[in-house]
């Protein structure tokens, strides 16, 4: 395992922070659209795609930190199927079909890949 400077360590805290913040916003989504809040869940859906951005424009450069961990680079590599599964939406602007395409297909495809990209990470900053 890469041994850490503060300044990395903290950049893999904010990344899993980030994570955890993401998992929280899609739980919220779910509940929102159970509740037909749909304005609700659209904003937070376009919070969780500026997010998936930041997400996207981090693997690059925190994969530098971690080239001893391959099994870790392969897991920034996967996060291009939870980019794909947002390709779904496409041009859907039907309300349900949106809630269902996000809550069905996007959501666990990113839960899976969480899942996974924790189990390498977590060993790094949690003790």
């Amino acid at each position: 395992m890469a041994t850490l400077t503060e300044e990395k360590f903290l950049l893999v805290q904010q990344y899993a922070g980030l994570l955890e913040t993401i998992q929280e916003a899609f739980e919220h989504i779910v509940v929102c659209f159970e509740e037909l809040r749909y304005e609700g869940a659209i904003n937070l859906w376009e919070d969780i795609l500026l997010a998936f951005s930041q997400i996207d424009d981090s693997n690059s450069a925190i994969s530098e930190q971690f080239v001893d961990n391959p099994a870790l680079l392969d897991c920034f590599d996967q996060f291009e199927e939870v980019l794909e599964a947002t390709e779904l939406l496409g041009k859907v602007d039907d309300i349900v079909m949106v809630q269902q395409i996000i809550s069905k297909k996007i959501y666990p495809v990113f839960e899976d890949w969480r899942n996974k990209i924790d189990q390498e990470i977590k060993p790094y900053y949690i003790f």
